[in-house]
């Protein structure tokens, strides 16, 4: 098949970037009749118009461009409404469209959000719960992943957020480095991993047994929460009322994390001032051996480079490092529930929003979304077609989404990324200067973000 990344990892710029109208042509030659079952009658919104927010492409723009302009052709087709996106650029853009909105009661009709950041829209009361009406006009929870909904609202009665696109995450590994070291299968503990990438590593040949991305905004908190939940620990104390980010599981996921460049010396020296897309880029070059968290959305930069076919996915280990099982209490922890959804401000025409989520979740507008692409369906039926696709490549992401861990369901969460993402700045500063990563100044630093967080939980 052919991919296509319409996301994939979104780039990181500062605080305050400009949203973006993004206006794109409507051809009637890409518009398929009948695309979504007991369409309102074409007139009736006519002349309106819905704006939508959604995270700026950084890759296939074209392609995202040819999806997009059929979303809105049939949207219009199908309600006589206009349809408009806007776009974000980075977490804390994302984080501040939901504060305005609620400040100003003004800005997007709907918002595709981060999974984790949908407690946060839950949080502010300015987003519309969707009923049982609304849920039938797209074919009733039942037709999505149960685990993909969790994320929504705290239960089944008050989801405001609907799934747009699964994201669900798995280690990718290099078979061709694999095999000329001598392993022979995917780890399971993260000290054969550890172990594993020692045997790839070969600086001299710019080649490294692993990988990681300080300075991206998204990726190096799902590490730590991995690791963390696989010690039985979390970010927060099992009631949601106590930040324990300081705790020893927290502390130790992190100091494991940065031991990869300070005691192992496994990953690129140069790699602390890298984002996700250049630690994909590397994988696909053929530098690195294996990555811990990975998507499929990133497939098409792999076939597209060095790497080629040879490569495999597996579920990340889930036993922590320097032990032999899974402590009392732990979690295999494979992936969070992760992807999009989508919210509707309360200030919004709701029943034309819901005609946007019918379609947006319609099996044929997922099907396009995955062929065109490469984004993993959130209907089910939509989803086992892609499976019969590729069923080696698309198989374990399913399997991974079907056991994802929903994160707390708490409105601190998005200050609680956007936090350790400052946080793991500190830390890396302290590493390029030092060359080390003491315990303490772990403590300290998440100390001091525990004390931000924890009047938000209060």
């Amino acid at each position: 098949m052919k991919f296509m990344a319409r996301k994939g990892r979104r780039t990181v710029v500062s605080l305050g970037a400009s949203v973006v109208l993004v206006t794109l042509a409507v051809g009637s030659e890409s518009i398929a009749s009948g695309a979504i079952a007991g369409a309102a009658p074409a007139g009736k919104f006519a002349g309106q118009t819905l704006t939508v927010l959604i995270p700026a492409p950084t890759t296939n723009v074209a392609a995202v461009n040819e999806f997009n302009s059929t979303v809105m052709a049939l949207f219009q087709k199908q309600t006589g409404a206009s349809l408009q996106y806007q776009t974000y650029t980075s977490a804390s853009d994302e984080l501040t469209s939901i504060e305005t909105s609620a400040v100003s009661h003004s800005g997007p009709d709907v918002m595709n959000l981060g999974t984790t950041l949908v407690p946060t829209a839950y949080a502010t009361h300015d987003f519309a719960t969707l009923n049982a009406s609304d849920w039938a006009q797209m074919g009733g929870q039942k037709a999505f992943f149960a685990q993909q909904l969790k994320m929504g609202g705290p239960n089944a009665n008050s989801y405001i957020g609907v799934p747009i696109d699964s994201v669900p995450f798995a280690m990718a590994y290099n078979t061709a480095l694999f095999h000329k070291a001598g392993i022979t299968h995917a780890p399971t503990t993260w000290s054969q991993y550890v172990a594993d990438a020692e045997k790839i590593n070969d600086p001299k040949k710019g080649i490294y047994g692993t990988g990681f991305d300080p300075a991206d905004s998204y990726d190096p908190w799902k590490d730590y929460w991995t690791f963390a939940l696989q010690q039985g620990g979390d970010f927060v104390s099992p009631n949601n009322k106590k930040s324990t980010l300081a705790s020893p599981a927290v502390v130790n996921s992190v100091q494991f994390w940065f031991d990869w460049y300070t005691k192992f010396h496994i990953v690129n020296p140069q790699s602390l001032t890298w984002k996700g897309s250049d630690l994909v880029d590397a994988f696909a070059a053929g530098k690195v051996g294996e990555i811990p968290i990975q998507t499929i959305n990133s497939v098409p930069t792999y076939l597209s480079g060095a790497i080629g076919h040879n490569f495999a996915f597996a579920p990340p280990p889930s036993v922590p490092y320097g032990m032999k099982a899974m402590p009392k209490g732990g979690q295999p922890a494979s992936t969070i529930v992760s992807g999009q959804d989508d919210v509707v401000a309360k200030y919004a025409n709701k029943a034309l929003a819901v005609q946007y989520l019918k379609l947006a979740t319609s099996p044929y507008v997922q099907r396009l979304q995955w062929e065109q692409l490469n984004e993993l369906p959130v209907i089910t039926s939509a989803a086992q077609s892609a499976v019969k696709s590729d069923p080696k490549l698309v198989g374990p992401f399913v399997t991974s989404l079907e056991n994802a861990d929903p994160t707390a369901f708490i409105g601190a969460w998005g200050p609680i990324e956007s936090a350790l993402a400052g946080a793991t700045e500190e830390f890396a500063t302290k590493v390029e200067s030092s060359h080390q990563l003491p315990v303490s100044y772990i403590q300290s630093v998440l100390k001091s973000v525990d004390s931000q967080i924890q009047p938000q939980l209060s």
